[in-house]
């Protein structure tokens, strides 16, 4: 190739040229000979954009702004218009349309009607149905290809080229491969990419983010022909959602074409059908869910599965099936560079923005990773824990990140004793707990009351032989447990003994009951502690707590503020799932003292299957009036593998202790009922199984919340351990996105 034409420009043409120029286009979007216009340079979107382009080796030539004519951006130049742009840099090809939504659609149609420019990226999100229609009209009129609207961009790791914001400011995670990813979903596609690298050693040939909106000009259909032919692509990724019908139309062009590459698909938006009612929008603009009979995650599903293409429901599923497509390599970061390949060096002030990312987004945990479906508590499952361990061991592990002995664990049980003795919780404390929880406050915020209310440093006043066992600050978190369980015993109206005769899981048992457990009780007590002490920092609570001590509070106020964060959906599931099991159970109770059978909403009710099937019905809106969730069932992590492993094994200590119900039966039958008739997503969890497990013991529904409160105060108590009290914890700026009006004169 000449040099010219290595710098874009044309030097002749002849029809074998042009066709192969056509074909390499065609089959990669992007390549080497990509030069880009950037149309809003100026804006912080367009500068940012620019930057991140420029860094990663894309040619972007020139930029428009009107108005802004004669400035540059990171030496990019700025013209007024598109065509004083195109008279200087002929060579222009692509445009990335990143304006402001009012104006996207006259700048994506002129940039189309220029005649030279076949490729635009518009980067706009949120734009007005008929503004993305016209641009797409115009697209085929004019025979452009369009990407997005709301499209994150392109990426082609092979020719080292990137359009728009895909993968950030640190593009490089992205490899050279052989895998094509194409997803709705732009942050998807740098997930997608990252899991495979790092456990297949697998890079990527191409990868382009369509859009999230409800129109796009670009469906998966485009791009499966688009790669058809590519040498360079041996595998495809389709990444999509619910609502639309762009993988229904993939998934018949794949069977009516026989299509000669391996695909894989990944929806996301498991059972959303089955919780939100039809036509409910699901974060992007385009996933609205059951139109007709496309766009539901089982219609998508069945429509790959006819043709033939694997369907992943999980991450560790999309790996598997790509490793059973393509051998499995060694991460050999120079096997996949040709001697064409560009390396692109990286500045001080690049590596400095990428550190300040990380810095930004990362917690550290000595306690709970959760790996495949599994929570691993100091690196072991947390089920076996649930049957083996003690409350005082999964105290002093989270306290002192270190593994339990069992004279440790003895003498911390000791200790709480001895804190809860020497240094009681005050009346005021108390007092504020109660009046809070009397005036409407829910169980967690009556407690913050109290804690908040309490003396704000409590470690001078314990005694001196606790500061020999145990750090200053582990000392004030260990003396924060008994104060939480004594607001909730208040709370509840109920008294307590602090004493050493009774083992602390039987304390906190007396403090939700009022009555001293049987030794079933206190170890199933036991059992539901340890289930609920830590979850990762990722939980709303873990992450209000951080916060809060990285501002320089005090431990005592970061605690509550982690427990003020615990609200209905995060902690609150379980009282919420025994408030109406007790409510249909009770009707159904009556109605047999009776001797009748229990009748509601025309139905017929004999039993505690038809029970089951009665409560969905009710609460899903089947009769008419107001639709809800389950509380208790689904999870965002655990509903991808059917079950959340917590809330099976606690069910099954419940029944070898002999303390599960009717209540626990009823669960388990709307669980069974739901997975069949919905989705298996919606299995029982923890805090479900906890409202059940109240129910049973004849607890009144609002300990629910307090059943979780006790055990996760010690989590969070652990992972405040782990930071540095005011250390500024917080979002960079440009973690942040604005979406108010633009900036005005």
């Amino acid at each position: 190739m000449h040099h010219a034409e290595r710098d874009g420009h044309t030097t002749g043409s002849t029809p074998q040229r042009d066709k192969h120029i056509r074909k390499t286009f065609m089959s990669t979007l992007i390549d080497k000979n990509t030069r880009v216009l950037i149309q809003g340079i100026t804006g912080k979107q367009g500068r940012r954009v620019s930057m991140e382009m420029l860094d990663y080796g894309t040619h972007v030539v020139a930029g428009v702004t009107p108005g802004k004519g004669g400035q540059d951006v990171y030496g990019v130049p700025v013209y007024d218009t598109i065509a004083e742009a195109l008279a200087e840099h002929p060579e222009i090809n692509t445009s990335l349309v990143s304006v402001p939504r009012e104006g996207t659609k006259d700048a994506a149609i002129e940039a189309m009607a220029t005649g030279k420019i076949r490729l635009v990226n518009v980067l706009t999100e949120g734009l007005p149905r008929l503004d993305a229609a016209q641009i797409v009209q115009a697209g085929k009129d004019l025979g452009v290809r369009v990407i997005g609207p709301a499209s994150v961009g392109i990426i082609n790791p092979l020719d080292r080229v990137k359009i728009g914001a895909i993968g950030g400011n640190d593009p490089g995670v992205f490899y050279p491969g052989e895998i094509a990813i194409f997803s709705k979903s732009g942050g998807m596609c740098l997930s997608i990419a990252t899991e495979i690298f790092n456990t297949l050693g697998h890079g990527t040939s191409i990868v382009v983010g369509i859009g999230g909106d409800r129109i796009s000009g670009t469906s998966f259909k485009d791009l499966l022909e688009l790669v058809r032919d590519d040498e360079r692509t041996k595998v495809v990724i389709l990444n999509g959602e619910v609502g639309g019908d762009y993988e229904e139309q993939a998934a018949q062009y794949i069977q009516d074409t026989h299509y000669p590459k391996p695909v894989i698909a990944r929806i996301t938006g498991i059972g959303a059908q089955n919780i939100f009612p039809r036509g409910s929008r699901m974060g992007h603009a385009g996933a609205i869910i059951g139109e007709g009979r496309f766009g539901t995650y089982e219609s998508k599903v069945d429509a790959f599965e006819r043709a033939g293409v694997k369907v992943a429901k999980t991450p560790e599923d999309l790996v598997a099936f790509v490793d059973r497509v393509l051998p499995r390599r060694r991460q050999d970061f120079e096997t996949p560079l040709t001697k064409d390949f560009e390396l692109v060096s990286i500045s001080k002030q690049k590596l400095e923005r990428l550190k300040s990312q990380v810095r930004a987004v990362q917690i550290r945990t000595h306690l709970t990773q959760i790996i495949d479906g599994m929570p691993y508590f100091r690196g072991r499952p947390l089920p076996q824990l649930m049957r083996q361990y003690s409350v005082p061991q999964m105290i002093y592990e989270a306290l002192t990140k270190e593994d339990d002995g069992a004279e440790e664990s003895a003498q911390l049980a000791r200790d709480l004793v001895l804190c809860a003795t020497t240094n009681p919780t005050s009346d005021a404390a108390r007092q504020a707990a109660v009046a809070s929880f009397r005036g409407g406050s829910p169980m967690n915020v009556a407690i913050s009351a109290g804690l908040l209310t309490a003396p704000a440093n409590v470690v001078n006043a314990l005694p001196a032989s606790l500061h020999d066992r145990y750090s200053p600050a582990q000392a004030d978190a260990l003396a924060l447990v008994p104060q939480v369980i004594d607001l909730v015993a208040s709370i509840l109206g109920h008294q307590l003994q602090w004493s050493n005769e009774q083992p602390i899981e039987g304390t906190i048992f007396t403090a939700l009951s009022g009555r001293k457990p049987t030794a079933a009780e206190a170890n199933l007590m036991r059992a539901v502690f340890i289930s609920c002490v830590d979850h990762t920092p990722a939980t709303p609570s873990s992450l209000a707590a951080v916060t809060s001590y990285s501002g320089g509070n005090a431990l005592k106020t970061a605690l509550a503020a982690g427990i003020t964060a615990m609200g209905d959906t995060h902690a609150g599931a379980g009282e919420g799932t025994a408030r109406i099991f007790m409510e249909f159970v009770s009707k159904m109770h009556q109605a047999q003292e009776a001797g009748r059978v229990f009748e509601a909403d025309g139905v017929r009710i004999a039993d505690r299957k038809d029970l089951a099937a009665y409560i969905i019905n009710k609460i899903t809106g089947a009769y008419g009036g107001e639709k809800s969730r389950i509380p208790g069932y689904g999870h965002r992590y655990y509903g991808l593998y059917g079950k959340d492993p917590r809330a099976s094994t606690l069910l099954s200590i419940a029944q070898e202790l002999g303390l599960a119900g009717e209540y626990c039966t009823l669960a388990a039958e709307i669980e069974a009922i739901l997975k069949k008739r919905k989705s298996m997503a919606l299995c029982f969890n923890v805090d479900g199984v906890i409202g059940a497990l109240l129910c049973d013991l004849k607890l009144a529904p609002e300990t629910g919340k307090a059943f979780f409160v006790i055990p996760r105060t010690v989590g969070l108590l652990g992972q405040l351990l782990e930071q540095d009290p005011g250390s500024f914890f917080r979002l960079q700026n440009d973690s942040v996105i604005y979406i108010g009006p633009a900036v005005r004169n």
